[in-house]
């Protein structure tokens, strides 16, 4: 998918349910365009733990986008 378009991975760096993955392996699945962004004192309920950390990180991702 990020062969063609960019995608950003939001993952809660305290998720002990599912850890986020590394970018280079991120980049292996999905492609070189993918981003990942670290929201940290995030668990695995990261959007209600980290609303704004959340929505600060898409804004700026969508920002960035051409």
């Amino acid at each position: 998918m990020a062969e063609r378009v960019p995608v950003l991975y939001v993952a809660a760096a305290e998720d002990a349910i599912a850890p986020p993955p590394t970018l280079k392996r991120l980049r292996q699945e999905l492609g070189p365009q993918v981003s990942l962004k670290d929201v940290p004192r995030a668990g695995h309920a990261l959007l209600p733990e980290q609303p704004e950390a959340t929505a600060e990180a898409v804004v700026r991702f969508a920002r960035g986008l051409p």
